[in-house]
């Protein structure tokens, strides 16, 4: 959109008749931002059915503005929702170097801290993602929250990420809700597209904003409705509105927050920010012969900030959920009961150290009393000398051995005692 051309459209709207009382749209955030600041200064609230700038939420700046669809910042919450469901605490997060994304992307930067969630990298880019992407590769980054235009998800999803496309999640707001619902204007979803489509004499864009338009003239409708009544109890009417009347522009305000009905695109009601009230639906993307498809696997009701997935319904490449990180898993193994307690007994003493030096001169030192006896009888028996060494000066001998053992262990735990000390070999 042109913002240029949208300014001057405003201008020859407010200086020509009749006065005008609201404003619908515009599509584009770039053109609504200065747009609905304009606005302001002419006391006119604007409803827009496209516009998902975060900015437009600042009520300092946009006092009345408002929306029937989401802002980029209402699907954080959906996001971390999907994040904690799975039972990913690492996340990587891409977006493109535009102020819509930036501010969102901000924002949930923020939330995932506060919800214990790491972020394993942070990566942004203008026109080539190549470098960001390489980046989170480098991170290890295993699940990712991309945020970009809908032009720019082609050139990064198939140069960079077709293999894992199966296992894309998008986070949507409702399009249409059940075609069975009833509008205020008494018929069916259903009825009032297909009146639609025969009057334009082909089939509505599947994802285009007319759903979002439609329910923006409906609470635009309502809200003067209920503040021509209002006015009516002191003999007025907002024909008499002018462009510096800001007593009826708050009264239109007050009405459009109040405004809540069941339109097109489900219920429809504002916040205090002047941002649309709603579910956000949870979709995967599928591949049909080379060919994107979404299907709906989940739901998150923003009131009572829950989320629902249906499992069945989700498609995963090798039929596991991904992790989000390496996994370290430590594993306890146990020994013996009575084993464990002497240890335990000889460690307290400080002297877990002195068991392998003290068996082993046991095990050596017996050994040398007993070949050293062979070794004197062999020698007497040449010289005719009868040689007694009894099994007790045997015993003697390797007690004489455990002593210097234990001179030099006894020395070594005073002096220099062994401590414990962990180390990181990963």
């Amino acid at each position: 959109g042109s913002i240029n051309y949208a300014q001057r459209a405003f201008f020859n709207y407010v200086y020509y008749k009749p006065t005008k009382i609201m404003l619908l749209g515009a599509e584009f955030s770039t053109v609504t931002e200065p747009l609905a600041s304009t606005a302001s200064l002419w006391n006119l609230i604007q409803v827009s059915f496209g516009s998902t700038s975060p900015l437009l939420s600042i009520r300092q700046q946009f006092p009345y503005f408002y929306r029937t669809i989401f802002s980029d910042i209402d699907y954080n919450d959906p996001r971390i929702g999907l994040l904690r469901y799975f039972r990913w605490n690492t996340v990587g997060i891409l977006y493109q170097l535009e102020n819509i994304f930036s501010e969102a992307m901000g924002k949930l930067r923020i939330s995932l801290g506060e919800a214990k969630i790491k972020i394993s990298g942070y990566e942004a880019f203008r026109k080539d993602p190549h470098e960001a992407i390489q980046s989170l590769k480098e991170r290890d980054a295993r699940i990712i929250i991309a945020n970009f235009y809908e032009q720019t998800g082609p050139h990064v999803m198939c140069e960079e990420l077709i293999t894992v496309m199966n296992n894309h999640f998008t986070t949507d707001s409702v399009h249409l809700a059940n075609e069975n619902n009833t509008l205020p204007s008494g018929k069916t979803i259903s009825q009032l597209v297909a009146e639609l489509t025969d009057r334009l004499g082909y089939s509505p864009q599947p994802l285009g904003y007319y759903p979002y338009a439609y329910d923006a003239v409906y609470a635009m409708a309502f809200a003067m409705n209920d503040t021509e009544n209002q006015l009516a109890n002191t003999n007025k009417s907002l024909s008499q509105f002018h462009y510096r009347d800001v007593e009826m522009t708050n009264m239109l305000k007050e009405s459009m927050d109040g405004v809540s009905f069941h339109g097109l695109t489900g219920p429809v009601s504002f916040k205090l920010t002047g941002d649309r009230k709603g579910n956000t639906k949870i979709n995967q993307v599928r591949f049909t012969d080379g060919v994107p498809n979404k299907v709906q696997v989940g739901l998150y009701e923003s009131l009572h900030k829950e989320i629902t997935i249906n499992d069945n319904d989700i498609v995963w490449t090798g039929n596991n959920v991904p992790v989000a990180a390496v996994r370290i898993i430590i594993e306890v193994m146990a020994i013996d009961l009575s084993l464990f307690i002497s240890f335990c007994t000889i460690a307290a003493l400080g002297m877990r150290m002195w068991v392998p030096i003290v068996g082993f001169t046991l095990a050596f030192g017996t050994m040398f009393a007993k070949t050293y006896r062979i070794y004197k009888i062999f020698v007497g028996s040449r010289a005719n000398k009868k040689v007694y060494i009894t099994d007790t000066q045997l015993v003697i001998l390797v007690g004489i051995l455990l002593s210097i053992d234990f001179v030099l262990l006894a020395t070594w735990q005073l002096v220099d005692p062994p401590t414990i000390e962990r180390l990181n070999v990963s």
